[in-house]
């Protein structure tokens, strides 16, 4: 029973530095979503895409922050959208084991609108009269 305990501690310091390694081996990309007077916008997505095709996406929150993470080191091209604002697009170099944070601005814009008119055409015979 001794040798099992002893054996167990063992197995377990042994592990520790395993265990460190792993949780360094990604970062996170982080930050805040704003509109051009400052103001937090809840509800945007945010998405990192890298070289290999790789996608992740967060949404923001109540607070315009958002936070993605376990991703892998490397260079990623970083958009942001929300209906009624333009597109936002940057770069983000990810380190691992810390995070990297973008602040992103967006601009009121990106609305489009039609126009449709719908109708009967009368015949010009009859409008004459």
């Amino acid at each position: 029973m001794r040798k099992l305990a002893w054996l167990t501690a063992v197995l377990m310091v042994l592990a520790l530095p395993m265990l460190g390694a792993a949780q360094g081996q990604t970062g996170s990309v982080t930050g805040v979503v704003t509109d051009a007077t400052g103001g937090v916008l809840p509800g945007a997505s945010v998405t990192i895409r890298s070289a290999t095709g790789a996608v992740s996406s967060a949404v923001t929150d109540s607070a315009g922050r958002y936070t993605i993470a376990n991703v892998a080191p490397g260079s990623y091209d970083l958009t942001v959208e929300l209906a009624g604002f333009e597109r936002q697009a940057s770069k983000v170099v990810v380190a691992a084991g810390r995070p990297a944070t973008v602040e992103v601005r967006l601009q009121i814009g990106g609305q489009a609108e039609a126009i449709q008119v719908t109708g009967t055409l009368i015949p010009a015979r009859l409008w004459r009269r």
